[in-house]
């Protein structure tokens, strides 16, 4: 706070400080001056030390206030992570039940062992037994096999020999199958060959002769053709005869460029590649009646042509020599032959 000043104190200098006295209008102006200057410092002076006083309330109160809202804060996150703990602790232990009750429920109603034992020893007897079958009919198979293959032989060798008769050992000479010059016979299942054309023979000889008849009367043959006059030509001969012409007509198409049905432009290279040459359409000349390839000299577009053409000819009029020696190469119509 400041020092009040008197008014006894603060006048008395006044008016003795400059050795005269002045009027007392002067006086009351100083004194008034003085007191308005002092009325204003000590306002702004309170002015500024309340708005300090406020200020520092107001930070303490602010300061008061946020630290209060920093533990709401911290006691809010702390909660929250206790919360968090918590859960996961809740969690962990619901997971291992879970897995548990799983396990159990599995073990026991799905996954069952002793079923799943029992299923495989039962699938187990099911491929042991269903191994004996396969062997047993293998077995048969090439019993069966062996069999039908044995049967074939005897067949065909029955079928071969039944017409070797002219092969059979005489009293006399001995046949092929029964050489002198070998150890022992040729043999067939274990029965010598000579046994079995003899026995096969003596058998087709029988059934043959069982089999034939004189001849009572003679029976006409069966007819090669048993279409009556209505159907002495097939009835879609006029359709048979239109699809031959059609396909004879395609085969003897001539032309200049290849027959295409569709345009493909991812053709034309292929197309370009195997197109026709220069001579295409052009007839065929022999070498003979080409004029491009006998020699002389053409006069006149008429040599040009094959069907008019002198080049190549003998000449109308011989051409006979004075004299011997040397043969000129002048012909008739004193062209040379170049």
């Amino acid at each position: 706070m400041t020092p009040k000043i008197k008014r006894s104190q603060s006048v008395r200098p006044l008016l003795t400080s400059s050795g005269y006295s002045e009027d007392r209008g002067s006086v009351l102006l100083l004194l008034l001056r003085r007191e308005c200057s002092q009325f204003v410092f000590v306002y702004y002076l309170r002015t500024w030390h309340g708005r300090f006083l406020t200020r520092n309330a107001e930070l303490m109160i602010s300061r008061v206030y946020r630290g209060h809202l920093a533990r709401r804060r911290c006691k809010r996150l702390r909660a929250e992570v206790e919360r968090a703990r918590h859960g996961a602790v809740l969690d962990f232990y619901a997971v291992v039940i879970q897995k548990l009750a799983r396990g159990v429920q599995s073990r026991t109603n799905r996954l069952d062992f002793r079923k799943r034992k029992a299923y495989i020893g039962e699938l187990a007897a099911k491929g042991d037994h269903m191994r004996r079958m396969l062997e047993e009919n293998l077995q048969k198979q090439q019993e069966q096999e062996q069999i039908d293959s044995e049967k074939v032989a005897r067949a065909e060798l029955v079928k071969v020999t039944q017409d070797l008769h002219h092969l059979v050992s005489t009293r006399a000479i001995a046949g092929i199958y029964n050489s002198p010059m070998q150890p022992a016979s040729t043999t067939s299942f274990g029965v010598p060959v000579e046994t079995h054309i003899r026995e096969n023979s003596r058998r087709v000889v029988t059934s043959r002769l069982e089999s034939s008849q004189l001849p009572s009367k003679l029976t006409p043959y069966p007819p090669s053709n048993k279409a009556t006059l209505q159907a002495a030509a097939p009835y879609d001969a006029v359709q048979r005869d239109t699809r031959k012409q059609t396909k004879y007509h395609k085969l003897r198409r001539i032309g200049t460029s290849d027959f295409a049905a569709v345009y493909n432009p991812e053709h034309d290279v292929v197309q370009k590649r195997n197109a026709p040459g220069i001579n295409a359409g052009i007839e065929y000349l022999e070498d003979w009646r080409n004029p491009y390839k006998k020699r002389g000299v053409p006069r006149t577009k008429r040599d040009l042509h094959p069907q008019l053409s002198t080049l190549g000819r003998y000449p109308e009029t011989p051409f006979y020599l004075t004299h011997g020696g040397n043969k000129s190469k002048v012909l008739a119509n004193d062209r040379f032959d170049v």
